[in-house]
């Protein structure tokens, strides 16, 4: 959650380079600052319910190469998994989603947990032990 709250906030550091910029290249790869637009209006408008995976994965990676103090850059699994967070806990603006993180960090029930989000968790875990 935390990693995922750092994301967003890199994130919106990133789209204010690319707010005069347009368009979403087919390639998540790419890592073109053009792409995340989209991305800068869905937040803006509270439409995050409609982010992709690839929009995601996008301002992951260019916020990692923005700063050597942000270990940001999400998979494209990782980055499905946020979009089904987002989805799953009904978050449509970034207000919401920082009163969720500040609720969970009192009531870990506050946030739910889709299933591809915990597969992540449970295989980080294994891979840790």
């Amino acid at each position: 959650m935390r990693r995922m709250i750092k994301t967003a906030t890199a994130a919106a550091v990133s789209l204010g380079l690319a707010a005069t910029m347009g368009g979403c290249p087919s390639d998540c790869a790419s890592g073109d600052p053009a792409a995340l637009v989209g991305l800068a209006q869905k937040i803006a408008d509270c439409r995050m319910l409609e982010i992709t995976a690839c929009e995601i994965q996008l301002a992951s990676k260019i916020a990692n190469e923005a700063s050597e103090e942000i270990d940001t850059e999400l998979t494209a699994e990782e980055a499905a998994a946020a979009v089904d967070f987002l989805k799953l806990n009904n978050v449509k603006c970034i207000e919401e989603l920082e009163a969720l993180f500040e609720c969970a960090q009192v009531d870990p029930n506050c946030a739910q947990i889709p299933e591809s989000l915990q597969t992540l968790i449970d295989e980080r875990d294994k891979s840790t032990q």
